[in-house]
């Protein structure tokens, strides 16, 4: 696994591959200029904001750790409006880190049981804020270089936190993993590595 400081070629490259082979199953002819320059200001924010990053064979689209962005190979496989949304969605974490600290989080995970409601509610706000970003985000460059007739984000990428037993069942899951812990390895940093790792396969 590579690790990049910023957001360079590969991610550049890879964006154009992606965009390119999702805008022809939707349209007969493809502006390499238009879509080199959408890729282009995709990579850009993500270097302004100076984030280590990977590409990887990742069980997820994406994953934000508090020191790096993970993105799945899966991803790129996907239609346009769904990679646009995937990363904005995960770089919408890490204004998050920036606003609110990188352990704004833990306590998800490192609440007693009984406290699982309270627990699911909190990351469904940190999730709901993230996907209003990424759409936000996405839609603004699809209407940007006119691809808002390209078909809409993947379900399964933008609604993976609708259904609360799914939430309740995956913060449950964490939690006894984090129980599991010795209770000095019990840090964000450290709870991120282990889900990055279970996402690994």
């Amino acid at each position: 696994m590579k690790i990049y400081k910023i957001a360079s070629g590969a991610l550049f490259e890879k964006l154009m591959s992606s965009l390119t082979n999702s805008l022809k199953r939707s349209r007969k002819n493809v502006n390499e200029e238009m879509v080199e320059a959408l890729a282009n200001d995709v990579t850009n924010e993500i270097d302004s904001m100076g984030i280590p990053y990977s590409i990887e064979n990742f069980m997820a689209p994406g994953m934000a750790k508090t020191n790096m962005l993970v993105l799945g190979n899966v991803l790129f496989h996907s239609n346009a409006p769904t990679v646009l949304f995937s990363i904005f969605h995960e770089l919408a974490h890490f204004y998050q880190y920036r606003k609110y600290g990188d352990d704004f989080a833990l306590s998800i995970y490192t609440n007693e049981m009984d406290q699982i409601e309270q627990d699911v509610d909190k990351l469904l706000e940190i999730e709901n804020t993230a996907n209003k970003f990424g759409l936000m985000k996405s839609q603004f460059y699809l209407r940007k270089y006119g691809l808002t007739d390209v078909g809409g984000i993947d379900p399964q990428f933008a609604e993976g936190y609708a259904n609360r037993a799914f939430v309740i069942q995956h913060v449950r899951q964490m939690k006894t993993m984090v129980e599991g812990m010795e209770p000095d390895q019990r840090t964000i940093d450290q709870i991120n590595e282990n889900i990055y790792n279970l996402f690994r396969g």
